[in-house]
């Protein structure tokens, strides 16, 4: 029992760290009460809520 707790705090742990690792690598679109908005999470909630939007990725 105390094994797998031990191993679920791991992996929740691991998540964490690498989410924030993704979060750091990516452009920030705008802040909003000193919480950055990344571009991910910009495009993810704008074609959530447009859905006539078609949005095709586009490197620079």
């Amino acid at each position: 029992m105390v094994q797998k707790l031990k191993l679920t705090l791991f992996a929740c742990l691991v998540s964490v760290i690498s989410s924030a690792q993704d979060q750091a690598k990516e452009p920030v679109v705008m802040t909003i009460d000193n919480t950055p908005v990344y571009l991910s999470e910009f495009v993810y909630i704008y074609t959530k809520n447009n859905p006539c939007v078609s949005y095709a990725k586009r490197r620079p």
